[in-house]
């Protein structure tokens, strides 16, 4: 058991063995349990793990694969949620991480970048954030790997979200200029490259239709290739969105709505899905017969 992973998150947090332990065990208890003696009963530890914020698993994952493996999957999940627009579901998961320093040093970059795409999307300390990416920018000599570039996407994103689309039209130009130089070299890189796209996509929206239906073609190819259907809701969505403020065909809007509505129950996106209900009536293709798919 990694007793020694245990009492560094309990100082992390703050807590004294007294503080930690009452209401729960002696601090008699935590004391030999953290000595290497006696460990407590299941219910014990359970609840003292609990109070800390951690599962009663990580404390048998001695092995630093096992260990690197649930850092990953909480950090995937946090992704999947910034994907799926659950915003505060991706702040708790990253607010709960409990890191030794060498891990918080490994996972630093990850993190920031997830934390500052929350900050953004959910309209909170954007300059703040976009401050602290210049400062990330001017510290590192390789401005074209995959973090550098999500922080090019992210200044993009928040000059955009503050009103200033001329200085985020210049980040996105990068971005733009230079993802197709990159290869992902695993399926963490590919959900990555798919983030900077969307996001990409998303501005371009507004300001030039043919790149950003460009950008979503290529993400709906992506994720078709690679199995990836995070995406697929999103993108399609946002098609529609661009067919509507350009050619209004109905037939391709309300086709791409229905694949869209597909996309987003497969991964049970439940905003995408209510957004796909706003739009069929806003757009009058609540008078088809084939929006009964949208309400069931």
């Amino acid at each position: 058991m990694n007793i020694n992973h245990f009492i560094e998150v309990r100082k992390k947090a703050g807590l004294s063995q007294g503080e930690l332990a009452q209401d729960i065990c002696t601090q008699a208890t935590l004391s030999r349990f953290e000595r290497g003696g006696k460990i407590p009963s299941v219910k014990i530890l359970t609840q003292l793990c609990n109070r800390l914020g951690i599962s009663i698993d990580e404390l048998f994952r001695t092995v630093p694969e096992l260990r690197s493996k649930l850092i990953n999957d909480k950090l995937r999940q946090a992704e999947f949620n910034l994907i799926i627009s659950e915003y505060a579901n991706a702040a708790d998961i990253i607010d709960k991480l409990q890191l030794t320093d060498n891990e918080g040093k490994n996972y630093r970059k990850r993190i920031d970048y997830i934390k500052g795409y929350v900050s953004i999307l959910s309209g909170q300390d954007i300059q703040k954030t976009i401050d602290r990416y210049h400062a990330e920018l001017l510290n590192t000599n390789d401005l074209k790997n995959i973090y550098s570039l999500l922080t090019y996407c992210g200044l993009g994103m928040g000059y955009a979200r503050i009103g200033k689309n001329a200085l985020a039209e210049q980040y996105f130009e990068f971005v733009f200029r230079n993802i197709f130089d990159f290869q992902a070299k695993n399926a963490n890189e590919t959900w990555k490259i798919l983030t900077i796209l969307f996001y990409t996509a998303e501005f371009y929206s507004k300001t030039n239709l043919s790149i950003s239906n460009h950008l979503l073609e290529i993400i709906v190819n992506i994720c078709s290739n690679e199995h990836m259907t995070f995406y697929l809701a999103r993108s399609v969505l946002l098609l529609a969105e661009n067919e509507y403020s350009g050619g209004r065909d109905s037939l391709k809007i309300a086709n791409y709505l229905i694949d869209a509505h597909a996309y987003a129950k497969i991964n049970n996106n439940q905003i995408e899905l209510n957004q796909i209900r706003y739009f069929a009536k806003k757009w009058h293709i609540d008078d088809l017969p084939i929006t009964i798919i949208f309400n069931d």
